[in-house]
């Protein structure tokens, strides 16, 4: 399961009209997930059916707007032709933008997750039979991840790298040009 990080400063109503402050939601991994664990949750017919429709749709909408060998860090540039899809299939969090949306961005980020898990693995066994097909499903998983991946703040990046095990630093650009 996600861990939910507590927000330690209140929201403020200011000049900013309503508008929130990002905070500690502003370092939320938004429910993307490396899918090291099956959910262990029980679902109807219609849940699982309409869940992973939505995903493959999804994930075929992606294909359709990538070449084959596509290279993961043009992804971003494809957002805004799979804005419409990924709103559609619910595949896709983004930050709450005004304050009184951050109680039901908790509620919609649990149900992003449910829906997120059940999804990724009843298609990673439907994808399983043969090498084509798991080749072409990891393949949009990769685009869906880096899709999503994107969109975190980069505190978001570093701490969700951080709690998946994986090792990194963060370096500043300008000191990247003086190498």
């Amino acid at each position: 399961m996600q861990k939910v990080r507590k927000d330690p400063e209140p929201a403020t109503k200011g000049s900013n009209g309503g508008i929130l402050p990002l905070g500690a939601i502003g370092s939320d991994d938004l429910g993307i997930s490396l899918y090291s664990t099956p959910p262990n949750v029980e679902v109807s017919i219609r849940e699982f059916e309409d869940f992973t429709k939505d995903r493959l749709k999804i994930l075929h909408a992606i294909d359709r707007n990538c070449s084959y060998d596509s290279r993961l860090e043009n992804m971003p540039e494809l957002r805004p032709k799979l804005a419409k899809d990924l709103s559609e299939c619910r595949m896709h969090m983004g930050y709450p933008l005004l304050k009184d949306q951050r109680d039901s961005f908790l509620i919609d980020k649990a149900e992003f997750i449910r829906r997120d898990g059940i999804s990724h693995y009843a298609l990673r066994l439907a994808f399983c039979k043969t090498r084509d097909a798991r080749d072409w499903f990891l393949r949009q998983e990769q685009r869906l991840f880096v899709l999503r991946f994107d969109v975190l703040s980069p505190e978001a990046k570093e701490a969700f790298l951080e709690s998946s095990g994986v090792r990194c630093t963060r370096f500043e650009a300008n000191a990247n040009l003086s190498l």
